[in-house]
């Protein structure tokens, strides 16, 4: 009966010799896939990268992994500033993460985490130096005679020379700025120089300063304390020293010495600092106090502001590279230290079923059941329809 149907009907052997032989390509399918399922493990044959790689040898052999995962590579320059005066920043290197040795079972590693990012909640300060400019004054004067990088001020009523200091009226090296103030016919009279400089706001900064004062009478007592020295630091960047309130400036406990005198002694004043603003300034000024037209002569030398300068560290460069192969972009600030190169785990592999086998696909298996119901109810239709 189901073999006359068959011959009545040649569509139906057909469609059964096409489900039949599409049923025996998949059985043959699954079959190979069986036995070569033990090749898919972690560490055996993987594909090569679409780029280009050349690999350079290293001291020590790393273990192969499943994919050719690329390395990230940080560049660090600056790390930490220990808020301390006098003190360095150090730069500490982060340790060199490892990357897991491959496993002997079939399935894919889970993604190992990435490294922490390296965030900066505000500007990265460069290296630890001395911020003012021709602050030891030996790198000359200009037609004024004023030390380069330096600007003057004064007010009136008295004549005031700017002039190039030298041996013995120095505290190191050749040169100094000398500033004398004479003919003053009135009361607190005032000449100096000031200096703007950029910073890292709230950082610590050491100011030093060198200096020394002669006069015709060389005695405190004598001159009582007409002669005196004062500075400040200015955390509004003022370049006009009469917008100063005249509270903030602070003398220095420096006595005046004998002019002329062929053995004087140098002072040294240390404070430190921590400014508010990016920007400030530097004054320090000679003071004559009473109306005197004797000559007065004020020396300066050897000044400095050592701490951190306000070049930011530029952001972190990232390269990509094949396992065994790292391509680093280091990018160096001027001023700043280049820290030791961090480089973390490889990056995850992508895709969501690189690891599985065609048996462990469940969708392989839901397909095979369907064609194995489509092969059924045509052959029995072929045999026992009609």
């Amino acid at each position: 009966m189901g073999m006359e149907a068959i011959r009545e009907n040649p569509r139906r052997m057909i469609l059964i010799g096409l489900v039949l032989l599409v049923l025996i390509c998949l059985i043959a399918v699954l079959i190979f896939r069986i036995f070569t399922a033990g090749d898919e493990v972690v560490g055996g044959p993987t594909s090569t990268p679409t780029a280009a790689v050349t690999e350079e040898p290293t001291a020590t052999p790393t273990p192969e992994e499943a994919t050719a995962t690329p390395t990230r590579v940080l560049s660090e320059e600056t790390v930490t500033v220990t808020v301390v005066p006098f003190s360095q920043e150090t730069t500490t290197p982060a340790p060199t993460p490892t990357t897991a040795p491959p496993t002997s079972t079939p399935t894919r590693p889970a993604p190992t985490p990435a490294a922490p990012a390296v965030t900066s909640s505000g500007p990265q300060p460069g290296e630890i130096k001395n911020l003012l400019k021709n602050g030891d004054f030996e790198q000359g004067f200009d037609q004024r005679g004023v030390a380069l990088e330096w600007e003057p001020f004064r007010n009136d009523g008295f004549q005031a020379i700017y002039t190039n200091e030298t041996f013995p009226y120095v505290e190191s090296g050749s040169n100094a700025q000398r500033i004398t103030i004479a003919g003053a016919t009135q009361y607190n009279r005032y000449a100096g120089i000031y200096q703007q400089v950029e910073v890292v706001p709230n950082e610590v900064y050491t100011l030093t300063l060198h200096g020394q004062i002669r006069s015709g009478r060389g005695d405190v007592n004598q001159s009582s304390y007409g002669y005196r020295m004062q500075y400040v630091v200015s955390n509004t960047g003022l370049q006009n020293w009469q917008n100063v309130a005249e509270g903030d400036w602070v003398e220095l406990p420096w006595d005046e010495q004998l002019l002329n005198a062929s053995v004087t002694k140098f002072y040294s004043f240390t404070i430190t600092v921590a400014p508010t603003s990016p920007k400030i300034t530097l004054f320090v000024r000679g003071w004559n106090k009473w109306p005197d037209q004797s000559e007065t002569q004020y020396t300066f030398d050897s000044f400095s502001l050592v701490g951190p300068s306000s070049v930011v560290a530029p952001p972190l460069q990232t390269s990509a590279g094949g396992t065994g192969t790292t391509i680093t972009t280091t990018t160096t600030a001027t001023g700043a230290t280049t820290g030791d190169q961090m480089v973390d785990k490889g990056l995850p592999t992508t895709g969501a079923d690189e690891g599985q086998t065609l048996v462990q696909d469940g969708r392989f298996w839901g397909g095979l059941l369907i064609l194995l119901l489509l092969a059924a109810g045509a052959v029995y239709r072929a045999r026992w329809g009609y």
